[in-house]
């Protein structure tokens, strides 16, 4: 061997030992930290469009919500990727019951990422 290629048998140990496709999983499904914005009040964000960097964003929305990757995603995929032009959209509520302070922190992250959302009142 040249030293550059790993032989089959040592790729499939490697592959054993990083979990194959039970360690791909868990890597998936496991749960973001917990969420940043945890102060209690009646404020929720919600996400109105995401923007060109929907892989950024599903990062803020992991890191706002504690959720894992599929369920994050699903949220981004759910929200459109522009807001229709001169019209309010419903948006898709991430995380309700919080502080002014938490949701518009929550805000100014999903917008630092590129996503279009705001702070709704009374939840």
């Amino acid at each position: 061997m040249d030293g550059m290629s790993t032989p089959r048998s040592d790729r499939s140990e490697q592959s054993r030992e990083q979990g194959g496709l039970r360690g791909w999983w868990r890597r998936v499904t496991r749960p973001w930290p917990e969420a940043a914005f945890t102060e209690i009040g009646t404020r929720a964000v919600v996400l109105d469009a995401v923007g060109e960097q929907p892989v950024a964003v599903i990062r803020e929305v992991r890191r706002v919500t504690g959720w894992d990757l599929a369920r994050a995603t699903h949220a981004v995929e759910a929200a459109p990727s522009q807001p229709p032009a001169g019209s309010t959209t419903q948006g898709v509520v991430l995380v309700a019951g919080l502080s002014a302070t938490s949701a518009a922190a929550a805000c100014e992250a999903l917008a630092r990422a590129g996503a279009t959302a705001r702070v709704a009142e009374g939840w």
